[in-house]
């Protein structure tokens, strides 16, 4: 199991050295199509292709429960049904999708996958050109004032 795992992190590592040098393209689409429940969120939905196949990478935020302790004597004598609280999580899912859209298959949960995502927002926020636009801006100012 643990040769499978680290296999399933060399390959996300390998697709965020491929997005960083700019062989794996990716592209924001909407995110209303993914989201399971209504009072899941979405912030951005990534999707490329590559060896023919189609993928879509976001961060998916939603409610999950924990169990609570009985919390009084009466709840621990009568033995209450276990309460559970609600809270706020979220998780990365990368999925490989058919041309349309629908889900295929959803790559393991491993600890790569924020990185993946982290890369994928880099690119497709255009900060390389936008940091190389404002530094050469920089250079041009300091021409002109010589």
């Amino acid at each position: 199991m643990s040769e499978e795992r680290n296999r399933w992190i060399d390959a996300i590592v390998k697709m965020i050295e491929l997005t960083q040098k700019g062989d794996m393209k990716w592209e924001a689409r909407d995110s209303t199509h993914v989201r399971e429940k209504d009072d899941d969120s979405v912030e951005a939905v990534f999707y490329t292709k590559y060896e023919g196949k189609s993928l879509r990478l976001y961060k998916l935020v939603y409610t999950a429960y924990k169990a609570v302790s009985p919390t009084t004597l009466y709840d621990v004598v009568i033995g209450a049904a276990q309460k559970k609280e609600a809270y706020r999580t979220s998780k990365i899912i990368l999925d490989f999708v058919s041309e349309e859209g629908f889900k295929l298959w959803t790559y393991p949960e491993v600890n790569a996958l924020p990185d993946l995502l982290s890369a994928v927002q880099y690119q497709t926020a255009g900060i390389n050109d936008f940091i190389d636009a404002l530094l050469n801006d920089d250079k041009e100012l300091s021409k002109d004032n010589n």
